[in-house]
C-alpha cells in the first residue's frame, strides 16, 4: 500500500510538472543538437611568453600575444544569436572543406601548417639574433589535396619512392610530372602513421600545366643553440601565429627586452627568410585584441591592415594598429617607439 502511495505521488508531481520537464528537454536539445553550420566570433589572445622556453632566455616585462578566431559547431540556440549578433558569421559546414576533403582532413593539414610555421618562426629569429639553427630530417608530406577525385593520396602522407624509385625532392617530382602525359598514372609509396601505402594520382592540366592534384611541404626537424620549446594546444591550428611566435623567441635570445612592458598582440605567417605573410578573420581577431586591451596589433600590410584600418575607424577602436611586411619591420617599430 505504502509504495502505491509512492508511485502515485512520483506520477501527480510528473503530471503536474510535464510542462516544465519538457521545455528543460525542448532547451537542451536546442543547446546541443549540431546543425550543418559553423559560427566564427571575436577570439582573444593567448600569451605566447607562456609558451615558449629558451635555455637562458631574457625575462620580458611585457607579452607577446596572439590573437586567434573564436569558431563553434552552430547548435540552434547558437544559430539564432548568429543571425541577430552582427559579430558573428555563420559558415557552411560544406564550405569550410577545399575540394571535396573532409573537416578532418583540413583539420590535420592546418595542424601541419602549425608545425611548420614554428619551425619557420625559429629559424628567422635564431637567424636575426645571431644564434645557430641545424635542420636536419627534412620529410616531404601530401599537405593539401587541391582534387581528391584524381588521388587516393592523404594529408600528412611522407611520399618514400615515386614510380619505384626514391624521391628525390619536390623540384624534381614538378620536372618528373611535365614529362608526363595528361590521363597517366603515377605511384606513390607513403609512409602514414608508421604504416606503408601504396597510392596513386592521375596527371591532369591546369592552368596549362601538369599536375596530380596535391600541393607539398617540407617537415623538418630543427635544432636550435640554445634549445628552444614550443607548446601549443592540440585544439590550436594553422599558420597564422608565426610573426608572433618568432617576434617572442627573438626576444628572449637577446638582451633589449622590446616589450616595454607593453601588451603585444597580432597576427600573420612567417617564412624562414622573416616575410610576414596575410592571414584570415582579421574582423574577429581585431575585435577580439581590442576587448583584452591589447596596446598594439601587428597585421601584415596590404589587405590585412587596410580591413583592420576600416573596422578601426567603424567602431572607434582604441589601440595602435601597425602594418609589417617583414618580422624586421615589428622589430624596428618595438625598437623604436
Amino acid at each position: 500500500m505504502k509504495k502505491k502511495n509512492k508511485d502515485n505521488k512520483i506520477l501527480s508531481f510528473l503530471n503536474e510538472n510535464k510542462y516544465f520537464f519538457i521545455s528543460v528537454v525542448i532547451i537542451f536539445v536546442l543547446g546541443i543538437y549540431k546543425l550543418p553550420y559553423y559560427i566564427d566570433m571575436p577570439g582573444g589572445l593567448i600569451k605566447v611568453n607562456n609558451r615558449i622556453s629558451i635555455t637562458e632566455e631574457n625575462k620580458l616585462e611585457g607579452s607577446y600575444n596572439l590573437a586567434y578566431v573564436s569558431e563553434v559547431p552552430a547548435t540552434p540556440i547558437l544559430y539564432v544569436l548568429a543571425k541577430i549578433l552582427p559579430s558573428w558569421d555563420l559558415l557552411k559546414k560544406e564550405d569550410m572543406t577545399y575540394n571535396n576533403m573532409t573537416i578532418e582532413e583540413m583539420n590535420e593539414f592546418d595542424r601541419l601548417l602549425l608545425k611548420i610555421g614554428e619551425n619557420q618562426a625559429k629559424l628567422a629569429a635564431y637567424t636575426r639574433a645571431n644564434k645557430t639553427t641545424t635542420v636536419s630530417d627534412t620529410k616531404i608530406k601530401v599537405g593539401l589535396i587541391e582534387n581528391t577525385k584524381t588521388t587516393d593520396l592523404k594529408v600528412n602522407d611522407i611520399i618514400l619512392k615515386v614510380d619505384g624509385m626514391d624521391f628525390t625532392g619536390v623540384d624534381d617530382f614538378k620536372e618528373m610530372i611535365q614529362n608526363k602525359n595528361v590521363g597517366d598514372i603515377i605511384t606513390f609509396e607513403v609512409l602514414n602513421k608508421e604504416d606503408v601505402y601504396t597510392r596513386t594520382a592521375k596527371v591532369y592540366e591546369a592552368e596549362e600545366k601538369k599536375v596530380v592534384g596535391i600541393y607539398l611541404f617540407e617537415d623538418q626537424s630543427i635544432t636550435t643553440n640554445p634549445e628552444c620549446n614550443i607548446k601549443t594546444n592540440s585544439k590550436e591550428m594553422g599558420p597564422s601565429g608565426g610573426l608572433m611566435t618568432a617576434l617572442t623567441i627573438y626576444d628572449k635570445l637577446t638582451k633589449e627586452d622590446l616589450t616595454k612592458g607593453r601588451k603585444i598582440s597580432g597576427t600573420g605567417t612567417i617564412d624562414a627568410d622573416g616575410t610576414v605573410g596575410e592571414i584570415g578573420g582579421v574582423k574577429y581577431k581585431l575585435a577580439g585584441v581590442v576587448k583584452k586591451h591589447a596596446d598594439i596589433f601587428f597585421v601584415p600590410k596590404g589587405e590585412n591592415y587596410n580591413e583592420a584600418i576600416k573596422l578601426q575607424k567603424k567602431h572607434n577602436y582604441k589601440i595602435k594598429i601597425v602594418a609589417v611586411e617583414t618580422i624586421d619591420d615589428a622589430i624596428n617599430y618595438l625598437r623604436n617607439n
